[in-house]
């Protein structure tokens, strides 16, 4: 499971970064949902990382940045020809957003740093 993360990080973080964000300012074409998708899917894999073993809002933080890149992408879905690397892209993100979530469940009450339970 930590290489298929660490492929959709990858994917994620070049789609996002190239695809998205230089693709528009390369073409001159700028639109919301790229936007979202560029800057949100830009940080949902840069922040998906072991940070997010130590935090639950930091995990919070990247399903919901995950959450707003597919966002971007439905927005902008007209203006896609290739779609055999926008969906790969969109796996990428449902990837993150799961481990994501199922960090944020699993944690149990009272561990150090999460706000819950009594110290000892």
């Amino acid at each position: 499971m930590n290489t298929l993360l660490i492929l959709a990080r990858g994917l994620v973080l070049f789609m996002a970064l190239f695809g998205f964000l230089f693709g528009q300012l390369f073409a001159g074409h700028f639109t919301p949902g790229a936007g979202l998708a560029g800057i949100f899917g830009l940080f949902s894999a840069l922040v998906e990382t072991t940070r997010l073993q130590a935090s639950p809002r930091c995990a919070r933080a990247v399903a919901l940045s995950c959450l707003l890149a597919l966002l971007g992408v439905a927005l902008d879905v007209w203006n896609y020809y290739a779609w055999i690397l926008i969906a790969p892209f969109g796996a990428g993100l449902l990837l993150i957003l799961f481990q994501a979530l199922a960090l944020t469940r699993s944690r149990p009450p009272g561990r150090a740093g999460d706000g819950g339970g009594a110290a000892t």
